[in-house]
């Protein structure tokens, strides 16, 4: 996503593109945003896209029949019919379209992106590649051909990583940059070994100790919000379609959502700034609420930290940003009905209230209004500087600094330590 691109690659980029005696090529698979202020001359911002070809296309022609092939087989074989007990109604229909998508759908664009990321890596031969989102088995398949290539690569991590991750036991590079402790023993736990992580801190997280107040005060003259007003932040989330299924989860996030408009509907002097998530229908979320003029919906790709700096109140549904308001002393509030799951790993680090009812959310929200919030945020402070030593590491506005700096040691004690450094993305 754009937002992972910009909070987690770009402040190391920056960094690394000061360090004159490299080339810098940034990828991603879809076109970049404008960016922002100038590129240094050392820096190259590509998409995969662009290195496509005939010859590319047609490899992948011949893999792809190579691979419908193997299904035909596959299918041919009865390998199911003998493992499987499909006599129940409809249950030879959903395991063919599973094993449609399987085909047709997930290996299929796989070999896409196998074909072009070994065309990329042999033409260019970096001398490191950095990579974010190793959850998405494309990044992967990018750190994968640099070990048939041996190029060193470092992956950073991004998220609430926990014991369900287990897309990190396919762990394809030689090191990985975590956010803090914590986050290493659940990676060991993972099957990593110990010397393979390096604790960094979370490079997002930089910005919120290096930017200046201003912002903030710009963005209150902005919106019309009175300088006693109090403010109560919102991340909000969606549901995908699969999920309809799952603890009733739609259902669910409409009842909170709910109950957060209504609450605030309450107080006169609340203003609730809401920040919908990029992929969210922000349309949709807008219907929940009521009229109110201190509802305020904001640019669904605005970056939420300025917006965090100056809540008195973080509420979201699950969301990482949600480590940011903890980092920042912020009254963190996690509303969680009978039934939602989503919130667990922020409630679990016990520096978050979990409001279960409507009439628990208003209860919050009227101790904001008065300005006796810091009763629940100083009930905390002892878990809380425990987990951001824990889950963070330090708030120093180094961190981007500090994995920049274990990029360049990998990429100086690698053999080939000449050629270019390129960021996936």
């Amino acid at each position: 996503m754009p937002q992972q691109s910009r909070d987690v690659m770009q402040p190391v980029i920056r960094y690394l593109a000061d360090q004159k005696n490299m080339q810098i090529m940034s990828l991603r698979d879809r076109k970049w945003p404008i960016a922002e202020g100038t590129l240094n001359s050392n820096e190259l911002r590509r998409t995969i896209w662009d290195f496509w070809n005939d010859e590319l296309s047609l490899k992948t022609s011949i893999l792809n029949r190579q691979l419908k092939l193997i299904k035909k087989n596959f299918n041919n074989s009865k390998a199911l019919e003998k493992i499987i007990d499909t006599s129940a109604p409809g249950f030879k229909k959903s395991i063919q379209r599973a094993l449609n998508r399987l085909f047709i759908g997930e290996l299929s664009t796989l070999i896409r992106q196998g074909v072009i990321s070994k065309f990329i890596l042999e033409k260019h031969r970096p001398s490191l590649v950095i990579a974010t989102d190793i959850h998405d088995p494309r990044t992967r398949i990018y750190l994968l051909q640099c070990k048939n290539l041996q190029i060193p690569c470092l992956a950073l991590q991004h998220g609430l990583t926990n014991s369900a991750a287990i897309e990190w036991r396919f762990f394809p590079a030689d090191c990985v940059a975590v956010w803090g402790k914590h986050f290493k023993k659940t990676l060991i736990s993972h099957g990593i070994a110990s010397d393979k992580i390096f604790v960094t801190g979370a490079p997002r997280s930089d910005s919120l100790f290096n930017s200046s107040d201003s912002e903030a005060k710009s963005i209150k003259k902005k919106f019309g919000i009175p300088k006693n007003a109090r403010i109560i932040l919102l991340a909000s989330t969606f549901i995908l379609g699969s999920y309809n299924k799952l603890n009733n989860d739609a259902e669910l996030l409409e009842a909170m959502k709910r109950a957060v408009f209504d609450s605030v509907d309450s107080f006169k002097n609340v203003y609730l700034i809401v920040k919908a998530h990029p992929e969210e229908n922000q349309n949709e979320t807008k219907s929940f609420a009521s009229d109110n003029p201190n509802i305020i919906f904001i640019d669904q790709k605005q970056d939420i930290r300025p917006l965090t700096k100056i809540c008195d109140c973080f509420v979201s549904f699950g969301s990482t940003t949600a480590m940011d308001a903890i980092l920042l002393d912020k009254l963190v509030v996690c509303p969680a009905f009978p039934g939602w799951v989503w919130s667990n790993t922020c409630i679990d680090t016990g520096v978050v209230f979990a409001p279960a009812s409507p009439e628990e959310i208003r209860d919050i929200f009227k101790l904001v209004s008065i300005s006796k919030h810091t009763i629940l945020i100083n009930k905390h402070k002892h878990t809380r500087d425990k987990l951001v030593s824990d889950w963070l590491y330090r708030h120093d506005g180094q961190c981007a600094k500090r994995i920049g700096n274990l990029a360049l040691s990998l990429r100086s004690n690698h053999k080939k330590s000449k050629g270019a450094c390129a960021s996936l993305l």
